[in-house]
């Protein structure tokens, strides 16, 4: 009897000890699920020709996360190279680099970015259903008692999957002067979680598509993107129409090249894996 009682005592000390051991372990950083679905994720983005605001991308992936992204921005034809690392917590992402900016992440519930602050402009991002919803930036005086001066905002509708139009306000103080674009989608699915092209400013993400490409701005569009459709409200004559067609690698698993026109001139993106 003694024994056996040591031995119940032994394996109940064993079994603490166990518990113990595993309560010291780290948790594990968080893994985003990355926007792809059956295809590679894209690890170089290039522009050619003539095109509206946009920024190459290379990318860098590491443990099924990416890890670092070097964009190249051409917005008001200006041109600006940075290159930004992440770094992930059990329940938190942090971005340095670009440049002497100061970055700061807040995730939501899911995991998802929830604000983005970059020195004197704050980015807020609402999603239904694990897509981005509605953003809206602001930016702010940085005197001693900062107040609004600027703020845009979008508002993103989905059908079955697949964005279906986004209403875009450029300035809420003018909020007559808004921009509605309506998609069109194309037959082939978006295995590679591709953003559309000549669109991100409106999707809120413009210089920061490598977020939404690490699987923390929400998941893809179901197939990609056919026809945009571009129109203004207060400026009809302003409006325009981008119709894509892609090219996928010899497999056929993974889209290459995305043509397309603007302002009547041939266009094209270039993807790589």
């Amino acid at each position: 009897m003694k024994l056996i009682r040591f031995a119940h005592t032994a394996t109940l000390g064993l079994t603490l000890a166990g518990l113990t051991a595993c309560s010291d372990d780290p948790a594990p950083a968080l893994q985003p699920t990355l926007p792809t679905s059956g295809g590679d994720p894209v690890k170089e983005i290039v522009h050619n020709g003539n095109l509206p605001d946009c920024c190459d991308w290379k990318l860098t992936y590491g443990g099924g996360r990416l890890t670092s992204a070097t964009g190249t921005s051409f917005i008001n034809n200006v041109s600006l190279a940075s290159t930004f690392n992440l770094g992930y917590g059990t329940q938190s992402v942090s971005m340095s680099g670009g440049g002497q900016s100061r970055y700061t992440i807040d995730l939501n519930g899911d995991k998802l970015i929830s604000r983005i602050t970059v020195d004197n402009s704050i980015y807020e991002f609402n999603y239904w259903n694990g897509a981005l919803s509605n953003w809206r930036k602001i930016t702010v005086d940085d005197g001693f008692a900062p107040i609004p001066q600027y703020t845009s905002s979008a508002s993103l509708f989905y059908e079955n999957g697949d964005l279906h139009h986004i209403d875009y306000t450029e300035n809420e103080n003018n909020p007559l002067n808004t921009v509605t674009l309506t998609f069109t989608p194309d037959e082939r699915l978006n295995v590679n979680g591709l953003l559309p092209e000549g669109v991100t400013r409106q999707m809120g993400c413009l210089g920061f598509e490598h977020l939404y490409y690490a699987g923390l701005m929400g998941g893809p569009t179901t197939h990609l993107v056919k026809k945009v459709e571009v129109k203004h409200a207060l400026y009809p004559e302003r409006d325009y129409t981008l119709e894509f067609e892609y090219s996928a690698d010899v497999a056929g698993r993974n889209v290459v090249l995305c043509n397309f026109r603007y302002e009547d001139q041939p266009a094209s993106v270039t993807y790589k894996y």
